[in-house]
């Protein structure tokens, strides 16, 4: 399984782990990811309960893999650490009967929105939707909601993840996202980077891993500042 990013705040919560990492200054409270059904042993499989089984979820708040970033709704949080775990690239994900998560996989989707920004700028999100979906026939972000099919939202997750990532990097190293961009800009030398939004399609998830080494490296050589 591969690793991932949650938040960390300066208050206890109830489940909530403490951190002190003075190589990396994070310090705080953070809620550790749950694993999914197919990472528990035999005898704990179905003991958690599914996040999407709550009658006062709407589904446009609604969405989330069964183990991506389950700790990632309070966007106020600055400071973020790295932890956590996914499984390996192609797992399907699976809910407690075996099957895709919808409501799961639009929360999470309705999060990426929020900090990418999308949701601010709404007219860009049904041509970005469109292409990489191709045949799609949503005309609007409740569509998508309604209608799109798990593989379209599958598609649709994968561009706006390494962007999300990108944002939640840039938040836990305090640096500007134009620092950050210009990273990006260094990667992707036949892409304009003008904005965020010029990163999706484009980043990867790799691309980001490359950013966060950058930043940290010349954070450390004094090559660069943070803003707060």
């Amino acid at each position: 399984m591969e690793e991932n990013y949650v938040q960390v705040f300066d208050n206890k919560r109830d489940g909530s782990n403490y951190i002190n990492d003075k190589k990396t200054n994070v310090k705080g409270y953070w809620m550790p990811p749950k694993l999914p059904d197919w990472a528990l042993p035999a005898d704990e499989k179905g003991n958690c309960r599914n996040a999407s089984q709550d009658p006062q979820n709407k589904p446009e708040k609604q969405y989330q893999r069964e183990n991506s970033q389950a700790q990632q709704s309070n966007q106020n949080d600055s400071v973020l650490k790295k932890t956590g775990k996914q499984p390996p690239k192609g797992t399907k994900q699976m809910n407690q009967k075996g099957e895709f998560d919808r409501s799961r996989c639009l929360k999470v989707i309705g999060e990426y929105l929020e900090t990418t920004g999308l949701k601010e700028q709404p007219q860009f999100i049904i041509p970005l939707f469109k292409k990489v979906t191709q045949n799609s026939t949503c005309k609007s972000l409740q569509n998508i909601f309604d209608k799109a099919t798990e593989e379209e939202l599958r598609a649709f997750y994968g561009v706006l993840r390494p962007v999300n990532d990108l944002v939640l990097i840039t938040n836990n190293y305090k640096v500007a996202l134009s620092d950050s961009l210009r990273y990006v800009q260094i990667l992707l030398p036949n892409v304009k980077i003008e904005s965020l939004f010029s990163c999706f399609i484009h980043l990867t998830k790799d691309h980001v891993k490359e950013v966060a080494t950058f930043i940290k490296e010349d954070l450390q050589n004094g090559n660069l500042t943070k803003i707060a």
